[in-house]
C-alpha cells in the first residue's frame, strides 16, 4: 500500500512493506525524482491549457448548395474571388511570414447566407493580440451574390454572376463578370469593373474609376461620390443616358454616339476630376 502526503518540501510517499508491516520513507534522490515528475505533469497540463490546439482552420471547404450570398471579412490583406463550376466553396488563407499562428477563420451559414471571417486569433493570458495579415483566395459557384469587407487590401473578382458589394479602406478594386447591381466604397485606390448590367453606386475618396457596361438597362442609375480622380463610364452603342452630376472642378466629357437623354441617370458629385462617357 502507498500513502501520499504533501509537505513543505514536496510530495512524500510512504510505502508499506506487507511482509514486515514496516513503513519506509523514500530517499532524498527518490523524492527529487518524484517531485520532478509531478512538476513535469503540472507544467504539461498548464501548457495544454494555455495553448489551444491550432486546427488547420486557414483552409476550409464546404458545400455551397442553397447559398446565394457570400460575405467575406478580412481586416488586412488581399482578397481574390474566382467563380467556378460546381457547388463547392473553398477558402485558402495565406498569412504573411510570422503571422501563421495569429490568424483564425470562422465560417457561418445562416439560411442562404454564408459568412467567412478571417481575424486575429485571441489567446488567453496575453496582454496584446497581434494583428492578422493574410491574403484570401476563394473559389465559389459562379452564380453568387458577393459582399466583400476589407480593412486594407486589394479586391479582385473574376467570373462571378450576381450582385457585388465591396468595401475597402484602401486598395484597388478589380472585377470582371456579370453584375446586376454593384455597390463600391473605398477610401483610396483605383476601380475597374467590367460586366455591369444594372445600377451602380460608387463612393471613392481618391482614385480613378472605370465602369464598363455589357448591357445597359432602360431604367437605372449610377450614383457617384468621388473626392478626387477621373471616372470613365463605358456603355453599349445607342445607349440613352441623362447626367445630373455636380462637378467642383473638371468637366463632363461625352463621346457617346447617342446624345438623347434617357431614363438611365448618372448622378452625384465629383470633387476634382473629369467624368468621361464613352462607347466601346
Amino acid at each position: 500500500m502507498i500513502l501520499g502526503f504533501l509537505s513543505w518540501g514536496g510530495l512524500i510517499q510512504i510505502h508499506e512493506d506487507s511482509s514486515s508491516s514496516r513503513f519506509t520513507i523514500p530517499s532524498h534522490e527518490a523524492k527529487a525524482n518524484l517531485n520532478q515528475n509531478h512538476t513535469s505533469e503540472v507544467r504539461t497540463e498548464e501548457k495544454e491549457n494555455l495553448e489551444e490546439p491550432f486546427h488547420d482552420a486557414l483552409n476550409n471547404q464546404f458545400s455551397g448548395e442553397g447559398v446565394q450570398h457570400l460575405v467575406i471579412e478580412n481586416a488586412a490583406g488581399k482578397v481574390k474571388v474566382l467563380g467556378v463550376e460546381g457547388q463547392t466553396i473553398s477558402i485558402e488563407a495565406h498569412p504573411i511570414a510570422g503571422d501563421e499562428n495569429h490568424c483564425e477563420m470562422n465560417v457561418e451559414k445562416i439560411h442562404d447566407t454564408a459568412t467567412v471571417r478571417l481575424r486575429e486569433k485571441k489567446r488567453r493570458f496575453r496582454l496584446f493580440n497581434r494583428e492578422c495579415v493574410a491574403d484570401l483566395v476563394i473559389q465559389t459557384p459562379r452564380s453568387m451574390d458577393l459582399d466583400l469587407r476589407i480593412g486594407s487590401g486589394d479586391a479582385k473578382i473574376y467570373k462571378v454572376h450576381g450582385s457585388l458589394s465591396v468595401r475597402t479602406g484602401s486598395g484597388d478594386i478589380e472585377a470582371e463578370g456579370l453584375f446586376k447591381d454593384v455597390n463600391l466604397i473605398g477610401g483610396s485606390g483605383d476601380v475597374f469593373v467590367s460586366g455591369l448590367a444594372g445600377s451602380c453606386s460608387a463612393t471613392m475618396g481618391s482614385g480613378n474609376s472605370r465602369l464598363i457596361y455589357s448591357t445597359l438597362p432602360e431604367q437605372g442609375h449610377i450614383k457617384l461620390r468621388v473626392g478626387s480622380g477621373d471616372t470613365t463610364v463605358i456603355v453599349p452603342p445607342k445607349s440613352k443616358i441623362a447626367t445630373k452630376v455636380q462637378m467642383s472642378s473638371g468637366a463632363i466629357k461625352s463621346e457617346l454616339d447617342n446624345k438623347q437623354p434617357g431614363l438611365f441617370v448618372i448622378e452625384g458629385t465629383v470633387g476634382s476630376g473629369n467624368l468621361y462617357l464613352r462607347n466601346p
